[in-house]
């Protein structure tokens, strides 16, 4: 029942407040992210003597580092560029999905339901592009709303368990 209410909690605090929401999960891997870039900077420098491509463990553990403090210290722009470069995705992809159709479709299955991937991708890809936030509120309250459902299941199972 504990990890009922522990759901029902996150995913309310998720729907009623999103943005904090994905502040503090954005925050949450920013610290991982720190932490194995570290680990990876230490274990780069102890393995320098017997492996020549040890500096490229220590560039990789650099760049994590990198990523974690534009996590840590500004976890919405983190997030906005990451739903950015995503909706840059969706749309190169849609237009690729329409100019693949023009060249003429391949696989001989209905052309409406390529047209149409490829149209939703275009309409998700301006959203993220055009308002990377609206991106944020979705995800978060989509998982809010998982999280609340999944708790209430627990707690009625626990329920029914004690009775």
């Amino acid at each position: 029942m504990v990890r009922g209410i522990i759901a029902v909690i996150v995913g309310g605090i998720a729907l009623v407040k999103p943005f904090t929401a994905a502040d503090v999960f954005v925050v949450l891997v920013g610290i991982y992210l720190f932490l194995d870039g570290v680990v990876g900077i230490f274990h780069a420098l102890k393995t320098r003597q017997g492996f020549s491509g040890w500096w490229l463990g220590m560039l990789e553990s650099a760049a994590g580092l990198v990523v974690a403090l534009m996590f840590i210290l500004v976890p919405r722009a983190a997030v906005e560029v990451l739903l950015v470069l995503v909706g840059v995705w969706a749309i190169i992809r849609g237009g690729l999905e329409l100019f693949g159709l023009v060249r003429g479709p391949a696989g001989g299955g209905p052309v409406w339901i390529v047209a149409a991937g490829a149209a939703l991708s275009l309409v998700l890809g301006a959203i993220l592009v055009i308002s990377p936030s609206v991106g944020i509120v979705v995800a978060v309250w989509l998982f809010g709303i998982y999280a609340v459902v999944y708790g209430i299941l627990q707690l009625v199972d626990g329920l029914q368990r004690r009775s």
